[in-house]
């Protein structure tokens, strides 16, 4: 059996990494179910900031009774859909081009907050 071992040259084709521009739309994400604008996000991410701390409110009270706890589990499951989300448009940005600022900037602001949460 012969392999034939085909080498890339990469001065061929210049640096060979293209940039996020240079992509063809076809070949991107949409992420546009997430989030249509990365303003759209700040929003969400603004009111996690607003609402997260809401969630303290239940220490020690979770056995209180089956309403307080159907509270308490309302609350989470809210919070970590808005987490869910938040998280996924931000770390698939920042996967579609690491040399974008804004987008790590993104994607670090969030995980400050989760250290938070």
């Amino acid at each position: 059996m012969h392999v034939r071992m085909n080498y890339y040259d990469k001065s061929e084709a210049g640096s060979g990494v293209v940039t996020r521009a240079e992509v063809n739309v076809a070949d991107t994400w949409d992420l546009s179910p997430l989030y249509a604008t990365p303003l759209a996000w700040a929003e969400d991410f603004a009111r996690l900031v607003r609402e997260y701390p809401a969630f303290a409110s239940f220490r020690g009270r979770v056995g209180e009774s089956a309403g307080t706890l159907r509270e308490v589990m309302e609350c989470d499951q809210y919070l970590s859909q808005l987490i869910e989300r938040l998280y996924h448009y931000a770390s698939l940005r920042a996967a579609e081009d690491a040399s974008d600022s804004e987008t790590l900037a993104r994607e670090s602001q969030l995980q400050n907050l989760l250290t938070k949460i």
